[in-house]
């Protein structure tokens, strides 16, 4: 347990840099607040691209050398390394200015940040795929990455030259001086998927390629994507106990959240349907349909039996819990993996029992609201078991022995059940 004083450093770069360039550190500010959100409320959803308002509090007169395009950096200093770690980044798209009263200063001059992530970028960019091309998802998402920095020449800015183009060929020159895009993060996934030629939109292709399997992904706090797909366990990160945990816990289950007919939607259209017969009697049909780029029934089956086991049967679980990260309670470990990787992460969370009791979470979204007095995390969270499947009681037949279901699941903890 260790006391923690946040220092907050917030950088920017130029339109056009890379991101990996010397930011110019914003200065001469006498109070801030940061509110900052990125990821997912939900596992089968995709994440939206992280949203941060940035306010500084100047006492005279100041226009921040900041042009709308920039990339802008929220940094803490980490005492255990003696360096500055990001804990939030984006795109500036809108800057505000007013004036406003503030404790004996009288007023104050205040500038308003807004950013965005790279993730908006390729929600509106399209790439050309020369033939069809047939892979693993893994290779799927590659061959996607490394046509990332190719554009139609409608693309280009009127004013960039044929110096800041460089020596590409006519046919598939490099804009990288046009957009920093994030770095790809793949982790394994084998089934097949297909990519038909021709032009397509690039934010389209990489959520369908992963949620299409089951998978999910997130933005890290510096800008790259991540995706993960639940082949392997992952190992737990952290408990949160009930004392580290903020009172405004939410907790719930729902009927509406339930898929117990799900339809799987092969890459040219063939569809097949799967259901979870005693959920359908106790719940009433709670459809679903799932487009992907598969092209065999039998991944498409591995599929649609992956949601039933994970979504057919409610869990009261917690949805979201907060953390004060200025509580002396958490370690310096603890703490530094809230602040720079709060996604991604199999924490248990020892919520009260209305809120679903102690159960092992990912963390799929996270928001930061910083100011000089308080530095909360709230995290929202997915069961575990939803995306690394566990079956519930329900779902156990009725012939299994204690013998039988160990050989048959032989990873099962106790507490998932």
């Amino acid at each position: 347990m260790t006391a923690w004083t946040p220092d907050i450093r917030i950088e920017y770069l130029p339109p056009g840099t890379d991101h990996t360039s010397i930011g110019t550190v914003i200065d001469g500010w006498i109070d801030y607040s940061i509110s900052a959100t990125r990821g997912s409320s939900e596992y089968i959803s995709a994440p939206y691209p992280m949203q941060t308002t940035v306010s500084l509090l100047f006492d005279e007169n100041v226009i921040p050398d900041i042009e709308l395009g920039s990339w802008l950096t929220i940094g803490v200093y980490t005492p255990t390394t003696g360096t500055w770690s990001i804990i939030h980044s984006g795109n500036v798209t809108d800057m505000t200015s007013s004036y406003r009263s503030y404790g004996l200063s009288g007023f104050v001059l205040e500038w308003q940040l807004s950013l965005t992530s790279a993730i908006s970028v390729l929600q509106n960019m399209t790439w050309y795929n020369e033939a069809t091309f047939t892979d693993t998802t893994d290779n799927c998402i590659y061959q996607i990455n490394s046509d990332l920095g190719r554009a139609m020449w409608n693309q280009v800015n009127a004013t960039t030259s044929w110096a800041d183009i460089g020596g590409m060929d006519w046919l598939s020159f490099d804009d990288g001086v046009i957009y920093t895009l994030p770095n790809i993060v793949v982790g394994g996934e084998p089934s097949t998927q297909v990519l038909t030629a021709g032009y397509r939109n690039v934010w389209d292709d990489l959520t369908t390629l992963t949620y299409g399997v089951y998978g999910w992904m997130y933005e890290q706090a510096w800008g790259d994507i991540d995706f993960q797909f639940p082949d392997l366990p992952l190992v737990k990160a952290l408990t949160l106990t009930q004392e580290m945990l903020d009172t405004n816990i939410q907790g719930g289950q729902s009927v509406g959240e339930l898929r117990n007919t799900v339809t799987i939607i092969e890459y040219d259209n063939v569809e097949s349907t799967y259901y979870d017969h005693e959920s359908i009697e106790k719940y009433t049909p709670r459809m679903g349909a799932l487009s992907t780029y598969l092209n065999t029934t039998l991944d498409a089956a591995n599929i649609g039996e992956r949601i039933l086991a994970g979504m057919a049967y409610p869990l009261l679980c917690t949805k979201q819990v907060s953390v004060n990260l200025l509580n002396p309670i958490f370690t310096d470990a603890e703490r530094e993996l809230l602040l720079y990787y709060p996604l991604g992460q199999r924490i248990t969370i020892e919520s009260p029992t209305p809120m679903g009791g102690t159960l092992d979470y990912i963390s799929i979204g996270c928001q930061f609201d910083i100011s000089k007095d308080a530095f909360i995390l709230s995290l929202s969270l997915a069961p575990y078991t939803q995306a690394y499947n566990s079956p519930n009681w329900d779902q156990i037949p009725y012939n299994y022995t204690w013998t039988s279901y160990g050989v048959a699941f032989p990873t099962q903890e106790w507490q998932d059940l």
